[in-house]
């Protein structure tokens, strides 16, 4: 299964509707919206989605945050993120700026 991390709710509906407009199919089950970005960095915070990916639930991976203030700051965090939970093989990410 592929999952979209987002920061919250609202992303997560854009990107529902994006993802139909260009006739993607998706379910609310391809979303983890976090909460927060801060939520979103948060390692603690995927103890159930590593459980995930290491039973083979999860196939990929895609974070997609907004850069705030700093896109470099940003990028150094979530490619630290995937480092320290160790599924760099299987995810990617999309910064907006």
């Amino acid at each position: 299964m592929v999952r979209i991390v987002c920061e919250g709710k609202s992303d997560k509906e854009f990107l529902k509707l994006f993802l139909e407009h260009l006739k993607i199919p998706s379910t609310d089950s391809n979303f983890i919206p976090m909460g927060s970005k801060t939520y979103l960095l948060n390692q603690e915070r995927y103890g159930t989605l590593t459980k995930q990916v290491k039973a083979g639930k999860i196939s990929k991976l895609l974070f997609i945050l907004d850069a705030d203030k700093d896109f470099e700051v940003t990028k150094a965090d979530v490619e630290k993120l995937q480092e320290d939970l160790n599924i760099t093989d299987i995810s990617d990410y999309l910064i907006m700026c």
